[in-house]
């Protein structure tokens, strides 16, 4: 994703949980032209998100597309699941996504345009009985991309593999 948009002239940022891969890639793709860059976020700490974003909108002045393409899930049933597993895919793939969202989304407003893009799962439509958490929070994040509508045009979308098969 990020080097689709890069080739197509957008300066990305690259939210990392683990730095090597975000910094190389970042590294690869970044020219004076076209920049790129790497910045932590861990959406299990919303405080890093703050700081994160905070640091993008001051240096940069505007985000005019986010994609949420990150997740966490652990592959077990219920049953046997704990409630910091439910926590931390709940943060992963819904609270901090959230909190990203409700960061960019005035400055999007107040330009009057901008996108935001979740890659969720099928298991978000039709569950996953090894990953009920998990689903459940790709659920809350497709439910919330669809509600969260501003009043200008600000582009929310859902993906996953159902949405692109035929009815």
């Amino acid at each position: 994703i990020c080097r689709a948009l890069h080739a197509d002239g957008w300066s990305v940022a690259i939210g990392y949980v683990t730095r090597d891969r975000a910094e190389g890639l970042a590294s690869d793709l970044d020219s004076a032209d076209v920049p790129a860059v790497a910045v932590p976020l861990d959406m299990t700490d919303p405080e890093q998100v703050r700081g994160s974003v905070g640091g993008l909108l001051e240096a940069h002045s505007a985000i005019d597309a986010v994609v949420f393409n990150g997740g966490l899930a652990h592959g077990a049933y219920f049953v046997d699941t704990t409630e910091r597993e439910w926590e931390l895919e709940t943060d992963v793939n819904f609270l901090g996504p959230a909190l990203v969202t409700h960061l960019c989304l005035p400055g999007m407003i107040s330009r009057g345009r901008g996108v935001f893009v979740g890659i969720t799962s099928d298991s978000s439509k039709v569950g996953d009985v090894r990953h009920a958490p998990y689903a459940a929070a790709k659920a809350a994040l497709n439910s919330f991309l669809s509600q969260a509508e501003s009043g200008v045009h600000i582009g929310f979308h859902r993906l996953s593999r159902l949405d692109n098969q035929a009815d």
